[in-house]
């Protein structure tokens, strides 16, 4: 029985002690997930947390860094455990480790927390401010046993109070002047955004405004050419006569506007020529009447005795339309007169007025621009005017009017009173009288002579277009004049012809702009052929050839279209009368 019960308490001792050692096994593992719980946060954490245990009275021997003590000093915190010496050593700025010494020792004496900020220099090289926080465990002897802490970086230096200010406030103000330059530059890139897209536009419609100048070229041709042979064919005293010479006119009025609008669009070379800016200024007081609102007047005062001056008419007149147009944008919503005004002005060492920076002085054609009212103010001498560059416009069309008002050899100005418009003034020298002639007399066009005085001795012409009416054409005026001709609508089939018999041709008249082969693509195999046949080039508009390149390849005549019946045949005379 003895037995029994000493069986059931042996039982009964050993489900206790079973029970004993699952609670202390389910502690233990709740002791285990906890630190390595508290060692995941500690190594999240973006800084250095350490600890040190104090043996013996030796200074310290490093028992755990977190591995967040290579992003914050390059160094691997096995490295650091290894070499004690490291971290005051070589990580520590030179400049502070004595502070940094003292304010520890300090905090151990007192039993405190101690709290510090110095620098750092990584293994990159690279300067750190950092903070540090940290304790002191001390043992039943009152001896230190362990110090633990936690280093970071700090976001900028120190605050005023640990001796810094200067250097915050520098900071700051760096940052406020970083912002300001920020804010100046995005503003820039903005603007230069909206001129680039103005830019973009301006050329893509440059380039469709070619493309049409081309095509328009050879209707125009069409009509003067046709038109001209019909004016032959009438009674010169009928009216038929007289209208057809008013179609003629316009025609050859739309003609100059076209050769105008190739040079906005940067083809065809500048000509230069004495002027009156009269009849100048005029025309562009038309264009802009077409294109601004009705509420908007715009007049011209024009003072007789103004002088002749030299330049482009296309040119000059791109000037005063840009200018007309700056002037126009400003003006109220209910319209406003817009004013040209011409006049003559002197510089001389005796006058009180000084010419303008970089003008000689001289007798100079003086044009205003700008809002009545305010243009009459600014003719004031008191006003002061100043170069387009230094005032706040952003019109990018009004560096392109400098350039060439600069290359005229006057002088652009600007001026500006409040936020109203702006008047603008154009300098231009005046062209000595002996070397000017008439405004509005021209050479004589070699075009406007009779048919007749070019009649053909029967040469063979291979005639090259595109365009199945200005080949109809060409035909037929060239065999009004006895020549044989050979037409054709196709680069390839000319040159096919013309490799088929090159001897059999006295002359080859080609278009440029062609499918295929251009035409000074064709003249160059014809020429490779027969290096001795004439050939007249005729374009609307190119990019690819000039006048100088056509004669470099041995081309004898480059013409302009339109061209009319006379000016064809003169042409073909003189390639073969040469």
């Amino acid at each position: 029985m003895s037995e029994d019960k000493n069986r059931e308490k042996l039982q009964q001792e050993i489900a206790v002690l079973k029970e004993r050692l699952g609670a202390a096994e389910a502690a233990e593992r709740t002791a285990w997930d906890g630190q390595a719980t508290m060692g995941h946060l500690v190594d999240s954490l973006p800084g250095m947390a350490y600890r040190l245990v104090y043996e013996n009275g030796d200074g310290g021997r490093i028992e755990f860094l977190s591995s967040g003590t290579e992003l914050l000093t390059g160094y691997a915190a096995a490295q650091i455990i290894r070499e004690p010496g490291l971290y005051e050593g070589r990580i520590v700025h030179p400049d502070d480790v004595e502070a940094r010494r003292n304010v520890i020792r300090t905090a151990l004496e007192r039993h405190e927390i101690y709290q510090l900020n110095y620098r750092i220099v990584t293994k990159q090289g690279m300067a750190k401010w950092v903070a540090e926080r940290g304790l002191c465990q001390f043992g039943p002897d009152g001896a230190v046993a362990a110090r633990e802490g936690f280093i970071h970086e700090l976001c900028t230096a120190p605050a005023a109070g640990e001796g810094n200010h200067h250097e915050i406030l520098d900071l700051r103000e760096q940052v406020t002047s970083l912002q300001r330059e920020c804010e100046t530059a995005e503003r820039q890139r903005q603007s230069l955004q909206r001129h680039l897209r103005h830019s973009q536009r301006l050329e893509n419609l440059g380039t469709l405004a070619l493309g049409l100048a081309h095509d328009f070229n050879n209707i125009l041709q069409a009509i003067i050419g046709y038109g001209r042979i019909a004016a032959n064919e009438v009674n010169p005293d009928g009216t038929a006569h007289e209208h057809i010479g008013k179609i003629l006119a316009s025609a050859e009025r739309a003609h100059d506007l076209t050769m105008r609008l190739l040079t906005f669009c940067g083809e065809g070379a500048p000509s230069p020529e004495p002027q009156s800016l009269d009849p100048l200024l005029r025309d562009a007081v038309r264009m802009l009447r077409s294109v601004l609102p009705a509420t908007v007047r715009i007049e011209l005062d024009v003072y007789p005795e103004a002088g002749v001056v030299v330049g482009d008419t296309t040119l000059m007149l791109q000037v005063f339309v840009t200018l007309g147009t700056c002037v126009a944008r400003c003006l109220d919503s209910d319209g406003g007169t817009l004013e040209f005004h011409l006049s003559e002005t002197g510089f001389d060492r005796s006058s009180a007025a000084k010419a303008p920076p970089g003008l000689p002085n001289g007798v100079y054609t003086r044009v205003c621009v700008g809002e009545r009212h305010r243009l009459a103010e600014s003719l004031d001498r008191a006003a002061r005017w100043q170069d387009p560059a230094d005032s706040n416009g952003e019109n990018p069309g009004l560096s392109v009017v400098q350039d060439i008002v600069r290359e005229l050899g006057g002088s652009l100005a600007i001026w500006q009173n409040g936020s109203g418009s702006p008047v603008f003034r154009v300098l231009l020298p005046v062209q000595a009288e002996e070397q000017s002639r008439q405004p509005g007399s021209r050479k004589m066009d070699p075009a406007e002579k009779s048919l007749g005085n070019f009649t053909s001795a029967g040469e063979h012409v291979l005639f090259i277009d595109d365009e199945q009416i200005l080949v109809e054409l060409g035909t037929l005026v060239c065999e009004e004049l006895g020549y044989r001709v050979t037409p054709c609508r196709s680069s390839r089939e000319a040159l096919s012809r013309f490799e088929n018999d090159p001897a059999s041709f006295d002359v080859v008249l080609t278009d440029q702009t062609m499918p295929d082969l251009t035409g000074f693509e064709l003249a160059q195999r014809i020429l490779r052929i027969r290096p001795d046949i004439p050939i007249i080039l005729t374009t609307g508009y190119s990019e690819m050839v000039d006048e100088v390149r056509s004669r470099q390849i041995g081309i004898r005549e480059y013409l302009m279209k339109p061209l009319t019946p006379e000016g064809l045949a003169a042409a073909l005379r003189r390639v073969l009368d040469a």
